[in-house]
């Protein structure tokens, strides 16, 4: 669940309700493979109508180990994909690609999202370990 709760303080004497996202997913490595494959579920609290109507905001992605010190990644969001869909059109909307690699106590990530017509974010992260 993310924003469970209530505003704490308001704006101008105005309160909204935070937007509650209740996700469900989870992860598997296939056996005998560098693989790492998850699913999520978003958004099952709105309402949408029918019952399955609820599982289209969904995320797949996959993370391959190809040594201990590189990972590629790539991903796809349903959602972000129909909500930028402009026209009949979304491009590449929705999917994303990453590359991780780690030495020592140090890891760097990478990873590119696509936004269609809007264009793309880039992503750097920099980690270590205490």
């Amino acid at each position: 669940m993310r924003n469970a709760g209530t505003q704490l303080s308001s704006y101008l004497s105005s309160s909204e309700p935070l937007p509650l996202d209740v996700t469900l997913g989870g992860s598997i490595v296939p056996k005998g493979l560098p693989l790492l494959l998850n699913l999520a579920f978003h958004r099952l609290n709105d309402d949408n109508g029918q019952f399955f109507d609820r599982f289209r905001s969904f995320t797949i992605g996959g993370e391959f180990t190809i040594s201990r010190v590189l990972q590629l990644r790539i991903g796809f969001d349903n959602a972000v994909r129909k909500d930028l869909k402009v026209g009949t059109s979304a491009g590449l909307a929705g999917f994303s690609a990453g590359l991780g690699i780690a030495t020592g106590d140090y890891r760097i990530d990478y990873a590119i999202s696509l936004l269609g017509n809007i264009g793309s974010l880039h992503r750097i992260s920099l980690a270590t370990t205490l």
